[in-house]
């Protein structure tokens, strides 16, 4: 499982909140502490400056990688459903060449078709779930839905292979 972007974000953000502090400099225990100069204090208020700049700029790291992040889910999601509408009209397809088929080859096909519709069923289940993930838990089912499109691809293909042989033993 590889990291995202937000994860990679939200790591420096929790470093740079661990490190900061410890860049400010403390009068050693025992030392007397006179009034800041002024131009201590001009140092001080840059610093502190800084640490705003450097937590606001965080937050904005932060927001722009959950932007890109739901961008790039949003257009997963659109190739998805696209291949999803192909891979239905395809089934639709052999099942219609399965009807103008002779009778063997219906009740030869008419289990396979109903399994082709079945996984594609649970696929598009798959797919609506994925939209209510986020961050790491959506490239996680990615994986597994580009996994299931691949084996829903690969047994469509074998379908209309063996229902092209058929047709052409049948001749």
């Amino acid at each position: 499982m590889k990291p995202s972007v937000v994860t990679h974000t939200c790591m420096i953000v929790l470093i740079a909140g661990l490190i900061m502090p410890a860049c400010t400099q403390t009068e050693p225990a025992g030392t007397q502490q006179s009034e800041p100069t002024e131009e201590e204090q001009t140092e001080t208020m840059g610093e502190e400056t800084s640490m705003d700049d450097v937590k606001r700029e965080a937050q904005e790291a932060l927001q722009a990688a959950g932007e890109l992040a739901n961008q790039k889910k949003e257009e997963y999601q659109e190739k998805l459903s696209e291949n999803l509408s192909d891979i239905e009209t395809e089934i639709r397809q052999l099942s219609a060449d399965m009807e103008k088929a002779g009778e063997s080859a219906k009740e030869k096909y008419a289990d396979q078709i109903a399994s082709l519709n079945k996984q594609m069923e649970e696929l598009r289940t798959k797919a609506a779930d994925m939209q209510n993930k986020s961050g790491d838990a959506w490239q996680e089912m990615q994986e597994g839905l580009n996994k299931a499109l691949e084996d829903m691809n690969t047994a469509v293909k074998d379908a209309k292979e063996a229902m092209k042989s058929e047709e052409g033993g049948a001749s």
